[in-house]
């Protein structure tokens, strides 16, 4: 996992290729013309979901993913996201390969708060649960790319 702001993006390009492709599209993008919905970068290599959303509820499940990374970008407002390293052996729920999802519940994690232009970046080999208000109740936009590893 990698907690950092947009400034610094581009420490990461040599990920791998597609991170670096990733990382251009992030430099070049307007991020307020962006409307909630699928972005298409670079196929089913890189691509994006933006969301917007009044965050009310503390969410159940935490989540990885074993073929892409996300990138989750706060563009506008604050959120917190939960993080737990998958080498801790937790139990997961299956593995949904359509979907790239594992679902696990009762996770003991840390969470970092995000606000504007900070993202985290989150690995296969992380488990982690989005979606999580920052106090009582708040509104986040961001967007989530999605990065090919495999």
């Amino acid at each position: 996992m990698i907690f950092d702001h947009i400034d610094n993006i581009d420490t990461y390009a040599n990920i791998n290729e597609h991170f670096a492709t990733a990382v251009k599209f992030i430099k070049s993008c307007e991020f307020n013309t962006l409307q909630p919905g699928m972005v298409e970068i670079d196929g089913k290599n890189v691509y994006a979901v933006v969301t917007e959303t009044e965050l009310t509820e503390i969410p159940r499940n935490w989540e990885a993913h074993r073929r892409y990374t996300d990138i989750q970008l706060v563009i506008h407002g604050d959120e917190m996201i939960g993080y737990a390293p998958l080498s801790l052996g937790i139990k997961d729920r299956g593995y949904d390969a359509e979907k790239d999802l594992i679902f696990f519940a009762d996770v003991d994690g840390q969470f970092c708060h995000l606000t504007d232009g900070q993202y985290l970046i989150l690995f296969p080999w992380d488990i982690h649960l989005p979606n999580h208000p920052a106090g009582q109740a708040s509104k986040s936009k961001k967007i989530i790319i999605k990065v090919r590893m495999d």
